[in-house]
């Protein structure tokens, strides 16, 4: 059953999320996700050259090649992400038209090809379609953003004194400002940043403000988890779409 009934419109934020057909755990390990954040890093571009054709050119050639993308104006601008072992989350504000659509999809294509083919296996990988949240007002952006830095904490993968070691999540870079969210392109390039985190802290003064925000709501959020884990599948969706809308 199709969810997405939704027109991604340029400067807007929405939350984007997808599971793994059949929940097979597909993030299962530090060298598929760094595989998969290197992909959401790359395809926040728009590119001429797929990923997997990257790692072929020269070192020389690929500086250069990424030197000229990083110039350009991404697809989208990404804020935060969480990848659990059968799905993630990610919020993104879209910048050119039809960004978010082939942001998603290359992410998804490419990491499909990469998995199949690492584990023998056919078939798609992904749910279709993926799901997307309109975040309309600045309070649904900024609890958007705790939801999703909370889901490795909620689903009791983590306690949350330890979020900020979690490689498949963002909040490290929220927590300390001495890591640099960069992956494939370097620091000195335009649009280098794979998140905009200056954004959302912004919004409360200071990195020590916006984790407090985040920490203060981890017992809620586990509760609720707890509740959605009772629930059919399309009535976790819809919970948790006007959650984000409240």
């Amino acid at each position: 059953m199709s969810y997405r009934q939704i027109v991604f419109a340029n400067g807007e934020y929405y939350h984007l999320f997808n599971r793994s057909v059949g929940d097979e755990n597909i993030f299962d390990g530090a060298w598929n996700i760094n595989h998969i954040l290197d992909l959401i890093d790359y395809y926040r571009f728009n590119h001429r050259l797929r990923y997997s054709k990257l790692k072929d050119l020269t070192k020389k050639d690929r500086n250069s090649y990424l030197t000229e993308i990083a110039s350009a104006t991404p697809m989208v601008e990404l804020y935060c992400y969480a990848l659990m072992p059968n799905h993630f989350h990610i919020i993104a504000k879209q910048l050119v038209t039809n960004g978010i659509r082939n942001f998603v999809s290359n992410i998804q294509n490419s990491y499909a090809k990469y998995y199949n083919l690492k584990r023998d296996r056919h078939g798609g990988l992904f749910t279709n379609p993926y799901q997307a949240t309109w975040l309309e007002k600045r309070e649904q952006f900024i609890h958007g953003t705790r939801y999703i830095h909370l889901n490795h904490v909620a689903s009791y993968l983590v306690q949350f004194d330890k979020l900020n070691t979690v490689l498949g999540s963002s909040f490290n870079y929220y927590s300390d400002l001495n890591l640099k969210p960069i992956r494939i392109f370097d620091e000195h390039l335009p649009n280098s940043f794979m998140i905009n985190r200056d954004f959302v802290i912004s919004m409360f003064g200071s990195n020590k403000k916006y984790v407090k925000f985040v920490a203060d709501n981890v017992d809620y959020q586990r509760n609720l988890k707890k509740i959605e884990q009772l629930l059919s599948r399309e009535e976790r969706l819809k919970i948790a779409i006007r959650r984000v809308r409240s």
